[in-house]
């Protein structure tokens, strides 16, 4: 076959070539989703989304960090994201920091957006990439691609101003990284995979444990000796990257973890186990005797006394998290769900969908729940097709598994899980493609000792 015919950088893992008309529509995707973004970025009110959320929380710690007065140590989530909002807060030095009643100017917002679909974009084609080396199917690949790419809640985060995004894009590299290194014997790719596993902790520190699971599967997959060797590698680069953010908050707080794990535990343990906005959080802290350090005290005493309850408790809230869409609870307008609902059990007529249907933002909510529940749909074929070669797709495994468990025990929220979403779609694809006829090949250095 001539060298014209493949363009592929990536490379399938099973040897074979790629038509270069499967690469030119991965670049097709990205051109679209590109488009998307921009579209949204042209039509979008600066302002949207902003006002009063965690949003104005972050950037007047951005501008703090930028203007050196702050004033309280982040010690309740990752400094990463706040460093970068306070790069931008420096290019526009002039700017006055946020209030609680307004967001910043766009001369703030537009450069953190744009920077935002950059690393969308790159996950979008980072996500192909692992697909691609998992299953050798440039198709599934496609399959991920396209949904990361134009799923509405997709193209619709690089516009928050939250942490979403950048740990997408540093927990994607991640396993790509990973999975990529496990054909070869490069000591650096171990390396960089601890590094971009620790900026994702940096970003959010919920995967602090995450690269133990790597570990142990680098034992399976490599030996003893090979295999403690990649994981020492793997972990030291980890450590060293975390590392200056635990001594910070040793010296600014005493605590070698930041506090929001325990937070979120007693949050998670007490009521109705889930965030219910900073009056009722400080409704239910006046059962405190002491300060923060209470908070693992408060949260343990009810899960010992009532351990099934709390369990069931928990169950209920990550299903709930699941099965609801991330995006769709910050469209102003009434629930989709109850919309569709009452249509059902009172009209059913034409006329009154057609109501349904010019409802605010109802088709967007609509789309949303679509692509989510597409995800769940054929991820379901996809997992129990990936169990038979579990070795394989082990890291996919893993990231699902650890971000449900951990927010699971903590507190959770469909925003939490959004992340996970990336890797769910892995599963549809393997799915989507199996139900199509297609076997599933893909990479046997990621299931057997290399």
């Amino acid at each position: 076959m001539q060298e014209t015919e493949t363009t592929d950088r990536e490379s399938r893992s099973d040897g074979r070539p790629i038509p270069a008309h499967l690469n030119r529509r991965i670049g097709f995707v990205l051109l679209v989703a590109l488009s998307a973004r921009l579209a949204v970025l042209a039509a979008l009110d600066p302002q949207t989304g902003v006002q009063g959320s965690d949003s104005i929380w972050y950037l007047r710690q951005g501008w703090a960090i930028a203007h050196a007065t702050l004033d309280q140590p982040l010690r309740t989530v990752g400094p990463l994201y706040p460093v970068g909002l306070a790069v931008v807060w420096r290019l526009v030095p002039d700017a006055p920091p946020p209030t609680e009643d307004g967001a910043p100017a766009p001369a703030v917002l537009t450069p953190i957006r744009l920077a935002q679909i950059a690393l969308s974009l790159v996950m979008v084609w980072l996500a192909y990439g692992l697909t691609l080396r998992l299953t050798s199917d440039p198709r599934a690949g496609l399959i991920v691609a396209a949904a990361l790419g134009v799923g509405p809640a997709f193209v619709m985060e690089p516009f928050s101003i939250l942490t979403e995004t950048l740990f997408m894009f540093w927990l994607t590299l991640g396993i790509w990284l990973y999975v990529r290194d496990q054909a070869r014997t490069w000591n650096w790719g171990a390396a960089l995979t601890g590094i971009a596993l620790a900026l994702a902790t940096l970003t959010r520190p919920i995967l602090l444990l995450f690269p133990a699971l790597l570990a142990l599967h680098l034992l399976m997959l490599h030996g003893w000796r090979a295999g403690i060797r990649r994981s020492a590698i793997m972990l030291g680069a980890f450590v060293l990257t975390v590392l200056p953010w635990n001594l910070y908050l040793v010296s600014t707080t005493g605590s070698v973890l930041p506090s929001g794990f325990s937070s979120n535990l007693w949050i998670g343990a007490t009521g109705s186990g889930q965030w219910e906005g900073r009056a009722a959080l400080d409704r239910r802290r006046q059962q405190f005797k002491g300060g923060d350090e209470d908070y693992l005290t408060e949260a343990l005493g009810p899960i010992a006394q009532r351990p099934l309850q709390w369990m069931s408790l928990r169950a209920r809230c990550l299903a709930g998290a699941v099965l609801q869409p991330h995006g769709t609870v910050n469209l102003t307008g009434p629930s989709t769900k109850r919309l569709l609902s009452e249509w059902w059990s009172q009209d059913r007529s034409l006329r009154g969908l057609a109501r349904v249907g010019r409802s605010p933002w109802f088709w967007l909510k609509l789309s949303i729940y679509l692509f989510h529940y597409a995800a769940l749909v054929f991820a379901a074929p996809g997992v129990l097709i990936a169990l038979k070669r579990w070795r394989r797709y082990y890291p996919v495994f893993a990231v699902v598994g650890y971000l449900f468990g951990a927010y699971g025990l903590l507190t959770v929220s469909p925003r939490y899980l959004f992340p996970a979403e990336v890797f769910v779609w892995v599963f549809a694809a393997v799915g989507v493609r199996r139900l199509c006829g297609r076997p599933i090949t893909g990479d046997l250095a990621c299931e057997s000792a290399s």
